[in-house]
């Protein structure tokens, strides 16, 4: 008898390689010892990001997870997703006035002469 499923679940991620090292590690070793009529599903899930706390019941999902015939082969699990409610709104102000060209300038000093604001 031999596992179906793995299911890796990484604390970190390492971006752009699907999965978390020990993900990385598992697929790594099972491609030599698994043949085409018994594979193994290795099922990634990056958990606790942002200090989030792993419990026994998300233990259980994951597990449920695995199960499933049709889970995503890489996830994240427990995030929050983010709102945009309270989010503050770009600052636009209006355009500076008008430089009189060219400025006079004089030694050490230089003064400009704004043209009147439309």
């Amino acid at each position: 008898m031999h596992a179906k499923t793995i299911v890796a679940a990484d604390r970190q991620d390492s971006y752009g390689a699907g999965g978390g090292n020990m993900s990385l590690e598992l697929r790594s070793a099972l491609q030599d010892i698994t043949d085409s009529t018994h594979p193994i599903r290795v099922l990634t899930r990056i958990y606790g990001l942002g200090g989030k706390d792993f419990f026994v019941e998300d233990a259980v999902a994951l597990f449920r997870e695995g199960l499933s015939p049709d889970a995503k082969a890489f996830d994240y699990y427990g995030i929050t997703p983010g709102t945009t409610e309270n989010c503050p709104q770009p600052q636009y102000y209006a355009p500076s006035p008008k430089i009189a060209s060219p400025p006079v300038s004089q030694p050490a000093l230089s003064i400009l002469q704004p043209e009147k604001c439309l």
